[in-house]
């Protein structure tokens, strides 16, 4: 007999004999109470570990399964082709856009369908940062105690860097920008930590710059004399040590230059001493120097005394004004 049971169903079969001598003629056989289970309905999904990665970076699928049964099969369809091995999980090196599922083969018996395909995961790729970065300043040449800026300009930094300045080995500041004073033979660079997920490699150091510092140009002495006798004949011997020789002497503010420390032939009137090294570093006086003009010595009067006697004991006084005295 051939029976489609509802679910508590009782089946039983009595038979009847035929025989002459059968006793009793008719009999029952046990009653059977027929359980009817509904059918599973198998279903599997995907997660990945990230769904956003770095070039060449390692990611892992796993697959969770509903009515799989014990022993259920898997097989992994990447980028439209199968890939894989028939287990829960599958770990991919991506290098683009890649999209992966799953199709689940239950081992249950009383499913409604043999296989079930899993829900789609598409990947992306960020692909790989080479952080850089370059350090620059308006001298690398100070003047003595002067202070100096440095800026880093950096690509593949991302949205928040670290800065980390060095100045001879030694971290001195964690901005974009360092200020501070430096010392002759300095060396100074800068190294960056990129905040980009993707930055390969994730530090980049800029190259050094070595600082050069002239020494301070020191003023000993300004050594003036006037003009006299109605001439421009003035001097003015400037006496200085220290900066970067050879060094440079100007009387008229820096407009004009030279190499020698005295100058001559100067006219009357206010001078503004400046001095200036090889590196353009340089130092005013402070205060003008002044020249003055003397008038020419002239003679005023003359007192004379006869000589007597028949001796040389005449004698001449002579009176002058202006010049600098004493007179010969």
């Amino acid at each position: 007999m051939n029976l489609t049971p509802q679910n508590g169903s009782q089946v039983q079969c009595s038979l009847t004999s035929k025989a002459i001598c059968a006793a009793p003629d008719a009999v029952a056989s046990q009653l059977i109470d027929m359980v009817v289970n509904a059918p599973l309905v198998p279903a599997v999904l995907i997660e990945p570990s990230q769904t956003n990665v770095c070039f060449g970076s390692e990611i892992t699928f796993n697959a969770t399964a509903v009515n799989g049964g014990d022993n259920p099969s898997y097989q992994w369809i990447v980028d439209g082709l199968p890939s894989g091995q028939n287990q829960p999980n599958l770990t991919l090196t991506i290098t683009a856009e890649t999209t992966v599922s799953c199709i689940l083969s239950s081992s249950l018996d009383c499913i409604t369908q043999a296989q079930t395909s899993s829900n789609e995961v598409t990947v992306s790729v960020t692909q790989t940062i080479v952080p850089s970065v370059s350090i620059s300043t308006s001298s690398n040449i100070v003047c003595g105690s002067s202070s100096v800026t440095f800026e880093a300009m950096a690509t593949g930094q991302g949205s928040d860097p670290v800065w980390d300045w060095k100045v001879n080995g030694l971290s001195v500041g964690t901005q974009r920008t360092f200020t501070y004073t430096p010392q002759n033979e300095d060396v100074v660079e800068c190294i960056l930590t990129s905040a980009e997920e993707c930055a390969n490699p994730q530090v980049a150091t800029s190259e050094a710059i070595t600082m050069q510092v002239s020494p301070e140009i020191i003023l000993t002495e300004i050594i003036r004399t006037h003009a006299s006798c109605e001439s421009d004949n003035g001097t003015i011997n400037v006496l200085a040590g220290g900066g970067a020789n050879p060094l440079l002497y100007s009387v008229a503010s820096g407009i004009s230059w030279q190499e020698s420390p005295l100058f001559e032939q100067l006219p009357s009137g206010f001078y503004s001493i400046v001095i200036q090294d090889v590196n353009n570093c340089s130092l005013q006086a402070p205060e003008t120097v002044q020249i003055l003009k003397e008038d020419a010595q002239r003679i005023t009067h003359i007192v004379t005394n006869p000589a007597s006697g028949g001796i040389n004991n005449g004698s001449a006084n002579v009176f002058v004004e202006g010049g600098n005295g004493p007179f010969l």
